[in-house]
């Protein structure tokens, strides 16, 4: 099934061109930007001189041999008015693909008219940038010429559930690892998964909306969806890399969790997203309780606490970032896996599992794998008796983070602002080190001086525990993580966009977990034990103002939301695009008007689209969508779920009040029964 993917068959194009019919009087260079998956960028994209005139003239523009999402023409800097005819798609080799008028052009930018008249469009072009989209579908010619195996929406349902399967066992694996020797430690992983995603869901009940997003038009319904239904989807579809990332799990989160409500809601990817980053939460919320009873239930409240805020907005309420969840739901895995004292094939298996999933989140899924391993390196050297299995478990991690670092690629168009200089880097880095804080070095010191304690302390002792290595782990984790945002996004300055705070609050998590680590090794060194005790509550205070921003984001974001739906409603029912294109893009729900209105069009998304939108699209004129347009029942039922959320917070905060209080009572009867005698 693969073979179109990876082998080319045979009378396969080598290219494509893209013949377009203009003329230019005061000529100068246009350029193309064809989108094979990558959005467009400079490296797709290619130039050709137009010689000022007035004749129509044929100018032929090269596309490698990939499959045409969408296409792009920026016409010569100048004010003039451009004149278009027909365009033709050919193979290399002069065999023609598609031939349309220039009916198919859409204005985007810097376009101040386009009238069409015999079969030719004449564009008053801007000085600024002006540019066309060339709204003509092109994928299924172009996957049809390239003989591309076709993904089926049974295999896709198949690898969806494999994956969730693995899924499954990782978490297994590391919650035996972190509760099998804690008392009450399942209690506490039960509460805090309840109390967390119950918090969650409350919010999405309150604030989410059906109406996707931004990158959700192109990465859902130009790259999956619109493929799907219209049988051009290939594999390469699956695995192609979004910026650094590969993106496979959210991918099919969105694909499988559309066959089978028959409908393309976010909100679907944004629960799962809730459970995702709730069971990662459960899970660090059982490790801390290895710190004892008095300590131990109150680090995993601390945790719980500022996990239940809606501080990562963009995350929480935007389904495609469901990758973001998993990648740090994995990390988790990964590392309690790593530090199991139990190693048999539930250990082997969920280890190799969560590794490999980890590599299809995002680009930084290799680092947890990579410290796992190193981690096994260690107990390999310090437990002769059980050498055999951990070296295996080791590899397994060490495999996967190899493949990770060979799967990383620059993404096209972020690749140029990279901080490839020192100057550029470090104040980038010292800003992520230092987050919740205000960007300082003196802030980035005091939120990890837990996490560097432990690390001393590992040099010290020869048998760290569970906690402790988790905690490292953790804390090495994030601290890379915030090496690669500085690389990769060093123009993002604080305060950053909450996309990022989802993994960033691991670091937050690492102080937590590090501190509850110090206070079972260094019982005696309690000024020390005080310092990170004071170091760590001070991190979560900073969340504070996060918090309540995320809050009024929230609300913000939601408004928003509705705004798109009354833009976009009456486009759907009427088909015309005059006020969409006249909106500016801070408004829309979409970068840009035209590209949106071409996606909108397409009688191959149409059926897929919210019942809300759906419902719009049915009372247009010659529309064939059917009957009442009614929601999907995974919508109805994560619906359901998410007006329960408030019942599930309150059940699991009921549960950790319980644990509290009877780690308390006996302590307290002892004190009594003393007095007493």
């Amino acid at each position: 099934m693969f073979l179109g993917w990876v082998v080319p068959l045979h009378g396969v194009p080598k290219g494509f061109i893209l013949e377009i019919q203009a003329a230019s009087p005061k000529g100068g260079t246009a350029r193309l930007y064809y989108d094979i998956g990558r959005w467009y960028n400079g490296a797709d994209s290619c130039d050709l001189a137009i010689p000022a005139g007035t004749a129509l003239q044929p100018y032929k523009f090269t596309i490698p041999a990939q499959p045409i999402k969408q296409l792009r023409l920026d016409l010569p800097y100048v004010s003039e008015v451009v004149e278009i005819g027909r365009i033709r798609l050919l193979t290399a080799d002069g065999s023609e693909l598609a031939n349309f008028g220039p009916d198919q052009l859409l204005p985007m930018q810097s376009i101040e008219s386009l009238l069409i008249r015999d079969g030719v469009a004449r564009a008053r072009t801007g000085a600024n940038n002006p540019m066309l989209l060339i709204a003509r579908p092109l994928q299924l010619e172009t996957e049809r010429s390239l003989g591309r195996a076709i993904v089926e929406p049974g295999q896709l349902l198949a690898i969806a559930i494999f994956v969730g399967a693995l899924l499954v066992i990782a978490l297994s694996a590391a919650a035996r690892s972190l509760t099998s020797s804690t008392p009450r430690g399942r209690w506490i992983f039960v509460a805090a998964f309840l109390a967390v995603f119950g918090a969650r869901l409350s919010w999405l009940y309150h604030y989410s909306h059906p109406m996707p997003v931004l990158d959700e038009w192109e990465t859902d319904a130009v790259d999956l969806l619109i493929p799907l239904r219209g049988r051009f989807l290939d594999w390469q579809a699956l695995f192609i890399p979004q910026g650094e990332h590969r993106i496979l799990v959210t991918r099919l989160i969105n694909l499988a969790s559309s066959i089978c409500n028959r409908e393309w809601d976010p909100r679907v990817g944004m629960t799962l997203g809730a459970l995702f980053y709730a069971v990662s939460v459960a899970l660090l919320s059982a490790a801390v309780l290895k710190a004892g009873p008095r300590l131990g239930p109150l680090a995993a409240v601390t945790l719980v606490a500022w996990s239940s805020f809606p501080f990562d907005v963009a995350n929480l309420y935007w389904g495609d970032q469901s990758q973001m969840y998993v990648l740090n739901l994995l990390a988790v895995c990964t590392l309690a896996i790593a530090v199991s004292e139990q190693v048999d094939p539930l250990t082997l298996v969920g280890g190799a599992g969560a590794a490999v999933i980890s590599l299809f989140t995002m680009g930084s899924g290799f680092i947890a794998p990579a410290i796992a391993a190193g981690i096994c390196l260690v107990r390999w050297r310090t437990d002769p008796e059980r050498r055999l299995a951990i070296g295996l478990l080791g590899g397994f991690f060490l495999v996967a983070a190899i493949v990770g670092l060979w799967l990383l690629r620059e993404a096209p168009f972020y690749a140029p602002s990279y901080a490839r200089t020192w100057a550029r880097f470090w104040p980038a880095f010292v800003s992520r080190a230092s987050w919740p804080f205000p960007s300082h070095l003196g802030w980035a010191v005091l939120l990890w001086i837990p996490w560097l304690t432990v690390s001393v302390n590992l040099l010290l002792s020869r048998r760290p525990s569970i906690l402790d290595w988790l905690a490292i782990g953790l804390g090495a984790w994030a601290l890379i993580n915030a090496l690669g945002l500085a690389h990769g996004r060093p123009e993002d300055k604080a305060p950053f966009n909450s996309k990022y705070y989802t993994s960033m609050s691991l670091g937050i998590a690492a102080s937590i977990l590090s501190t509850s680590a110090i206070s079972t090794r260094w019982p005696r060194r309690r000024l020390w034990l005080a310092v990170c005790l004071v170091a760590s509550l001070a991190t979560v205070a900073a969340l504070e103002p996060i918090a309540v921003q995320g809050l009024q984001e929230s609300k913000d974001q939601h408004a928003a939301r509705l705004a798109n739906e009354n833009l976009v409603r009456p486009f759907l029912a009427t088909g015309d695009p005059s006020h969409l294109l006249a909106t500016p893009y801070w408004q829309l729900p979409d970068w840009n008007g035209a590209e949106l209105v071409e996606v909108l069009r397409s009688p191959l998304l149409q059926p897929w689209l919210p019942a809300v939108l759906r419902a719009s699209a049915a009372q247009k004129s010659g529309s064939s969508l059917p009957g009442p347009q009614v929601p999907g029942r995974l919508t109805i039922a994560v619906r359901r779920l998410m007006r329960a959320g408030l019942s599930l917070f309150f059940v699991g905060i009921g549960m950790l009040a319980a644990s509290i209080i009877l780690s308390v009572l006996p302590r307290f009867n002892q004190g009594g029964s003393q007095a007493t005698e």
